[in-house]
């Protein structure tokens, strides 16, 4: 019983710091980081936050269909060379909460909550910004597995994003710019990884710059 045990909490440690295994069903459809800045800041602002001010989901009661406004916080944020981030807080606490990670990595300390975030990257197809996300799992558990969520959002102006809901979806959204003074870099886990770049000699030279 002990030996299970034991390579019960090996396992947990080893997917919990190591999730290397991507299934190939996530894998081949992964889009990958083209290694150079985008030009998403000649189209939006970037430096700051996007967050949804408006989200109705329609619920259907019998032949009924209701309307529900959408209360939940949800903000995610972009970075000139493809990378994008999911970030479920209060826009208007942003800040401070970036503080306060800036703080830790001058420190020399890494935030694990925000680095262990929802990321992804993004690519731009005319007016349309593409987002995928790939979630990573960190811990050995059912329900704690490989995902990957790819969300389009229309370029209305410079500061406003709408939400394009997929076929059979009922969300409607529109997202805000707000602008943030001070940024974490965007050094996330999945960027260590040889499936998040197109090319090689790009992973190698990231891995090149955050060692500095």
């Amino acid at each position: 019983m002990k030996k299970i045990f034991s390579l019960l909490l090996v396992c947990s440690v080893l997917t919990s710091c190591f999730p290397i295994f991507m299934p190939l069903r996530i894998k081949k459809n992964v889009a990958c980081n083209e290694g150079h800045f985008t030009g998403l800041d000649t189209l939006i602002n970037t430096n700051g936050i996007y967050y949804y001010v408006s989200g109705v989901r329609n619920k259907y009661n019998g032949f009924k269909i209701i309307q529900e406004k959408d209360t939940s916080y949800s903000s995610f944020m972009f970075w000139n060379d493809g990378t994008v981030v999911y970030l479920g807080r209060n826009p208007y606490t942003i800040q401070s909460y970036f503080d306060e990670i800036l703080a830790k990595l001058e420190k020399g300390k890494r935030d694990k909550n925000f680095y262990d975030n929802l990321w992804g990257n993004y690519w731009i197809v005319g007016d349309t910004v593409r987002i995928q996300y790939v979630y990573v799992p960190y811990f050995l558990s059912l329900n704690d597995f490989w995902g990957r969520e790819e969300n389009y959002f229309k370029i209305i102006d410079k500061n406003t994003l709408k939400f394009l809901p997929k076929i059979g979806k009922s969300l409607e959204a529109t997202a805000v710019f707000l602008q943030v003074e001070r940024i974490p870099p965007p050094n996330c886990y999945i960027k260590k990884r040889r499936w998040f770049w197109c090319n090689k000699d790009d992973w190698k030279e990231y891995k090149r710059q955050i060692k500095k």
